[in-house]
């Protein structure tokens, strides 16, 4: 999973755009440019990898609670009461 997200952000237009843009105005011209995007890009990276592990503590809390008997009731009856929802709107919109 971890490898597809990395590539899958890798390769999206909008971060590169980000990179090119914010990047740079952190980047003092008269130091070493190497160790600069060194430490910028492992400071984004430990940053992802807390965002993504967040992320996917939130994600088992979430798929933890679903299983819930009580929760599982109020899923049902949401989803439900959208499904008849959507039915009278269809019925009454044809």
């Amino acid at each position: 999973i971890f490898s597809s997200a990395f590539i899958t952000t890798a390769l999206n237009p909008k971060s590169i755009v980000f990179f090119l843009a914010f990047i740079p105005q952190f980047i003092e011209p008269e130091l070493p440019f190497t160790t600069q995007a060194v430490i910028l890009g492992a400071t984004f990276f430990v940053l992802a990898i807390i965002s993504v592990l967040g992320y996917a503590a939130l994600a088992i809390y979430a798929g933890q609670q679903l299983h819930l008997p009580l929760i599982q009731r109020w899923t049902h009856r949401i989803g439900g009461g959208l499904l008849i929802g959507a039915g009278g709107m269809t019925a009454v919109t044809s």
